[in-house]
């Protein structure tokens, strides 16, 4: 997708892109040569030799300059429901809260969630996202349909199905990380598991996400799935994709960017290396189970604003059970 090669009279691109509208920049426009829509891409865009758009980065166009659009398949209900949840509640204040208040996106699917998964969630759907103003309905298929539904966005997206290696769970795996990193930070206080599980307790996830125990119960924040399932639902490349930069993925959700080299946190975890940290978040979803069984509840780094000043800081030392070091 993006510049085919060719231009047109005017030595500009032509370009092919999959994305979705934003609507009109300016509504109000009435005159249809300066009318300009703002276009959201899925994928990677080439705009020319050098020029590289990445997903979620809006591209405006003006109406005159499109030569055909093709609308995506399903989706009818959204059209005629997502202009109207703008500001139907104080949640919904602009257009992309309204997207992220209807159905998700099948779009790669099969990148994203492991098969088995799927296929029980279409037998047996069950409430994963707290935005959204619809719930997956109960389609009644029998287990032919299902499974062959759930075969079908693996194979459409050309991924492993219906069983994948899921790697962050191998002990090869383990083991290899774990030497690198005792490499990399001999003076670690922490194995690598246990390190890569405090990084996902910090507070950038526990703010919106049931974590290590915790549940969101703040109307003040958006509450996001909780991360319990990561492990037995979502594909650890994806996951990985997703943590570091949204946007890329679906372009109009909530969830930021929260490791960066610009901002580093949590310094004394993986030195504050964000794509270590990134990697390391991955790993401890996907060892779930096994992490809150070891370290039981999780609060990682600075109280809640509830605890009392006196206990403003925490030893993370503390925090780790005194079998930690058997977390590998």
């Amino acid at each position: 997708k993006g510049w085919t090669g060719e231009k047109n009279d005017k030595g500009l691109p032509i370009l092919k892109m999959t994305g979705f509208s934003k609507g009109l920049v300016d509504p109000g426009e009435e005159e249809e040569e300066f009318m300009e829509y703002s276009y959201v891409n899925w994928d990677p865009i080439q705009l020319d030799e050098e020029t590289l758009l990445m997903p979620g980065q809006p591209l405006i166009v003006p109406k005159l300059s499109i030569h055909k659009t093709i609308d995506g398949r399903g989706g009818d209900l959204g059209k005629w429901l997502i202009p109207r949840l703008v500001g139907s509640s104080p949640a919904i204040k602009d257009i992309n809260e309204a997207w992220q208040a209807y159905a998700p996106p099948l779009y790669k699917e099969g990148h994203k969630v492991q098969t088995p998964w799927l296929y029980q969630f279409l037998k047996n759907p069950e409430q994963l996202r707290y935005t959204t103003v619809m719930r997956m309905p109960r389609f009644n298929m029998d287990d032919n349909e299902a499974q062959a539904l759930a075969d079908y966005f693996a194979a459409v997206d050309g991924v492993p199905f219906p069983y994948q290696a899921i790697t962050p769970k191998e002990p090869a795996v383990h083991a290899e990380k774990a030497d690198l990193y005792h490499e990399s930070y001999p003076d670690a206080q922490f194995d690598y598991l246990t390190a890569s599980w405090f990084v996902l307790n910090g507070a950038e996830c526990r703010k919106c996400h049931n974590v290590g125990g915790k549940v969101i119960v703040a109307q003040d924040v958006k509450r996001g799935p909780n991360l319990q399932r990561v492990e037995d639902r979502l594909r650890p490349d994806w996951t990985q994709v997703w943590i570091h930069n949204p946007v890329w993925i679906t372009p109009y959700t909530s969830m930021p960017v929260n490791f960066t080299h610009e901002k580093p946190q949590l310094i004394e975890l993986f030195g504050g290396n964000h794509l270590r940290q990134i990697e390391g978040t991955v790993d401890a979803l996907f060892n779930y189970s096994k992490m809150i069984e070891i370290h039981g509840e999780t609060n990682y780094g600075q109280p809640e604003p509830t605890v009392a000043p006196e206990a403003a800081k925490i030893d993370a030392a503390t925090e780790a059970p005194a079998n930690a070091g058997d977390a590998q």
